[in-house]
């Protein structure tokens, strides 16, 4: 389960990347697809702060500026994707009890969260290609299976 994770979240990282990388090479890119990388960076650093119960200061809709973005985005993913090399069997079994941003508390499997922030991600970026997309071309192909075989090819 641990190996399942840690590639999800190595593919979370690509693919977010690519997203970044395109916005980047934006002269002007819509304020609101830098909202939506903004707030899958946000969303990252709030529920990794939840888990290990370690507070920030980070708001879920903070923007950042879009040279801003890919240190961010590096930091979060970096983040996350140590914490889960941290955990062992007994440790993907945690329930992690916190508060949400509208100060209601919750118990939930870390094994939702970890999902939850996947798919959080995912939907966030198909948005943000929807928003880009008449205004450069072509898309990063930012699909699961391409990740897939293109590390496969590196090993």
């Amino acid at each position: 389960m641990k190996d399942h994770f840690k590639n999800i979240f190595k593919y979370d990282a690509w693919a977010n990347a690519e997203i970044v990388n395109c916005l980047a090479q934006m002269d002007t890119p819509p304020q609101k697809a830098i909202s939506l990388m903004s707030h899958i960076i946000n969303a990252q650093v709030l529920w990794l702060s939840r888990i290990t119960n370690v507070a920030t200061d980070v708001k879920v809709w903070q923007d950042y500026d879009k040279n801003e973005l890919p240190d961010k985005l590096k930091e979060s993913s970096k983040n996350l994707i140590e914490f889960i090399n941290t955990l062992d069997q007994e440790g993907l079994k945690k329930v992690i009890t916190y508060t949400n941003t509208k100060g209601e508390k919750f118990e939930s499997a870390l094994t939702d969260i970890l999902n939850q922030l996947s798919h959080h991600s995912a939907y966030h970026r198909g948005q943000i290609a929807m928003l880009i997309k008449p205004l450069v071309g072509e898309l990063p192909i930012t699909d699961y299976i391409h990740f897939a075989r293109k590390i496969k090819n590196q090993n």
